[in-house]
């Protein structure tokens, strides 16, 4: 039988602190024979049982490391399960587009006896977005305040911003963006802008650049982007006056990618820079 936590697990010693940085090395280096000797090493010390954190982080290791059903047996092998390696989990199935299996993770998580946290909602919906399960998508953002109770942060507007605005669907798209509370949000906009690029949408194209530059004028992204609009729109001249602002205001920097950080300190993108698309 598994023990389920809730609760905030604080690190034990230094030397699983060490454990733990060395696993988010591995991840991020994707290093798999590194990891699995670490693994080799947790199972002969039985250091499951002693920091839950070292669980998610070799789960998220595997996960980097194309392993998911090497990620999946660790997290069933885990003597205890908490929120955080279920985010860990699902947030590796929607990495690889596994919207499915990442579904199938949050019902099992909720029959342990766990309840979904912002973060795994925020994992969910960047999974349905990667496996183009846009309706699925829509339920669970909604399901958030109306059954859990929990408010969406910009990162899930912008998530669903992407889905519908992917899905050609600007109407469903724009309402999110009127739920907001605030209008001054870049990554929101880079998201509609993307999606008008998709679907050559000139008229909301611009709307979203005007807002994207009034908020950061120096992310090359969004000149690329509305350029691109307009050159496939046949309007040059304006593609020409849209690459001399990028000069005038000398946006070289590329759009970097948002990342939210699980309580382990992992970091997961949930919008992948502009080619991030509904499938």
């Amino acid at each position: 039988m598994h023990i389920t936590m809730t609760g905030q697990p604080s690190l034990c010693s230094k030397q699983h602190f060490l454990l733990v940085e060395l696993l988010k090395v591995c991840a991020k280096t994707k290093n798999l024979r590194k990891g699995v000797s670490l693994h080799s090493h947790i199972l002969e010390k039985g250091l499951f049982e002693k920091n839950p954190y070292i669980g998610s982080n070799l789960i998220n290791m595997y996960a980097r490391c194309d392993m998911l059903t090497k990620a999946q047996q660790v997290l069933d092998g885990l003597p205890v399960r908490n929120v955080i390696s279920w985010n860990t989990i699902i947030a590796g199935y929607a990495q690889h587009s596994q919207g499915y299996e990442a579904l199938k993770c949050l019902e099992r998580m909720e029959r342990d006896g766990l309840s979904p946290n912002s973060v795994t909602f925020l994992c969910v919906l960047n999974a349905c977005s990667h496996a183009g399960l846009m309706d699925e998508a829509e339920t669970f953002y909604l399901s958030m305040s109306n059954k859990y109770g929990i408010s969406p942060s910009i990162e899930h507007h912008t998530c669903m911003v992407m889905i519908f605005g992917c899905s050609g669907q600007f109407d469903k798209a724009i309402s999110v963006i009127k739920t907001m509370e605030s209008f001054n949000s870049h990554p929101v906009w880079v998201a509609l802008l993307a999606a008008c690029k998709k679907w050559g949408n000139v008229k909301l194209g611009r709307l979203a650049f005007d807002q994207t530059v009034q908020l950061d004028n120096t992310c090359a992204a969004v000149y690329v982007l509305m350029a691109s609009i307009y050159i496939a729109a046949g309007l040059q001249e304006d593609a020409k006056r849209v690459e001399a602002m990028r000069v005038k205001y000398t946006a070289w920097r590329h759009q970097q990618n948002s990342l939210w950080l699980d309580a382990s300190g992992n970091d997961h993108s949930f919008l992948l820079g502009i080619g991030n698309t509904l499938k």
